[in-house]
């Protein structure tokens, strides 16, 4: 994106967004991330299953990986064909580590076992 579009974009959009959402004392999904990873609560989840992995956000992540107990198993369930937001981000940037002997990639969609 060039710095006139992004200029743009920020001016037209993304201020308006937020200044409408704070007037109003709204929250969107990333402020509710935001605020749990800069207060994390004591509470510490054991098993977490996270679906539509894939349209997460790095901060969203980030507030699961925050509340998950020293020893814990976490589910993420990701179809990477239906990615809906263009967000990126590297496991080991939200503290997440794939243990590649215990991660499941399924290869066979339900549409295609009806067939």
């Amino acid at each position: 994106m060039d710095h006139n579009l992004r200029l743009k974009l920020l001016n037209e959009v993304i201020k308006p967004y937020n200044e409408n959402k704070k007037a109003q004392g709204l929250k969107d999904w990333n402020d509710i991330a935001l605020e749990l990873v800069q207060n994390p609560v004591a509470k510490k989840y054991d098993i977490v299953i996270v679906d539509e992995t894939q349209d997460f956000s790095a901060n969203q992540m980030r507030a699961i990986t925050m509340h998950l107990a020293e020893l814990s198993t976490t589910v993420l369930v990701i179809d990477s064909a239906q990615k809906i937001y263009p967000r990126g981000f590297m496991w080991n940037e939200v503290d997440i580590t794939i243990n590649s002997n215990r991660s499941f990639r399924l290869n066979v969609s339900v549409h295609r076992m009806s067939e």
